[in-house]
């Protein structure tokens, strides 16, 4: 694998994810007006907010990494490839999600309503980022007779 080309990865996961993280807590603060129609105007609980989300998204941003790194070097269209990263990175959260009900010891339906605008932010978060996806995760390909490197 090439490192260059992971370190892109990195960067176009990482960019995605800081993305997801600032569209999180404002799509959390809208599910909870319309669920309860409580106001969380006060400066420091959304502060405590953004803090919260990014910490706790920190593993999905390592474990998108690799999953990228997989998706871009298959050899599938990039199409495909596209709609296997806009499937992986709900599930990790979901799976993130999971794990933190096993250890709080919660329900999962309780948690799940938390889930749903950390689903919403990163699904957003990948569409936003289509171009830089395809210019990233799936490069042109430039045939042998027009590189003039190879031949």
């Amino acid at each position: 694998m090439n490192p260059v080309a992971l370190i892109k990865v990195f960067l176009h996961t990482l960019y995605t994810w800081l993305m997801a993280n600032l569209l999180n807590p404002l799509f959390f603060l809208f599910f909870i007006l319309l669920t309860e129609g409580a106001s969380l105007d006060e400066p420091l609980t959304r502060i405590f907010l953004y803090s919260l989300f990014s910490v706790v998204s920190l593993p999905c941003l390592a474990v998108g990494w690799i999953c990228l790194s997989v998706i871009r070097y298959a050899e599938y269209l990039p199409s495909a490839k596209f709609l296997l990263w806009l499937v992986t990175a709900p599930l990790l959260i979901f799976f993130e999600f999971l794990l933190i009900s096993f250890m709080l010891n919660e329900k999962m339906e309780e948690i799940f309503l938390f889930m749903l605008p950390s689903l919403a932010a990163v699904v957003l978060a990948i569409i936003i980022r289509y171009h830089a996806f395809k210019k990233t995760i799936c490069p042109a390909i430039i045939p042998v007779s027009e590189n003039p490197s190879m031949l």
